[in-house]
């Protein structure tokens, strides 16, 4: 993958640590109004950790800074965890009758749930070489059995792929087309 695909999933996860942030800042200006004096806290404790952070690791990771990448993984797993226990806590309110509101705890869970997603992204070996500005050529071509992001040539998704274990009959799960056009000898 070149660099620009490389830049282009970087402002992505970027962009979406920043969505996550101002979701939050939404979510928790219009619940706080609500509840008991424990959940003000706990909301108010949501606030003051996880927004300083999401807000801190967008401008790290704009600026490529070494701690960017921990700082992204971090702001994704704890705001997508957020996200998860705020929407099973609206579920459960829903269930006992506390809440007549079904839409956004779906919603909410499914927003923790690709928060959560993009953190193997992050991690991937690619992503970090990339990010550190290191060569791939580098390396040793041990690399080639290790997992890397690749993009499909048909619809330009991210893929995870082995690379020495691609093949011409391999699919891209999205757009169903190939993912290899001929074999290399």
């Amino acid at each position: 993958m070149g660099p620009g695909r490389m830049e282009l999933l970087h402002r992505h996860l970027t962009r979406f640590i920043a969505i996550d942030v101002v979701l939050l800042i939404l979510l928790l200006t219009t619940m706080g109004n609500s509840g008991s004096a424990s959940i003000f806290v706990f909301y108010m404790l949501l606030g003051l950790v996880l927004i300083p952070l999401g807000i801190v690791s967008v401008i790290s990771m704009l600026r490529r800074s070494p701690s960017g990448i921990n700082l992204g993984i971090a702001s994704l797993g704890f705001t997508g965890a957020a996200f998860l226990l705020l929407g099973v806590l609206g579920g459960i309110s829903y269930l006992t009758g506390g809440s007549t509101e079904i839409l956004l705890p779906v919603v909410l869970i499914l927003l923790g749930t690709s928060t959560l997603k993009k953190i193997p992204t992050m991690k991937n070996p690619s992503y970090d070489l990339w990010y550190r500005g290191e060569n791939s050529s580098q390396h040793s071509r041990n690399e080639f059995e290790q997992e890397v992001l690749a993009t499909c040539p048909s619809c330009h998704s991210v893929l995870a792929v082995f690379p020495n274990q691609l093949s011409i009959n391999d699919i891209c799960p999205n757009c169903n087309e190939g993912l290899v056009y001929s074999e290399e000898e």
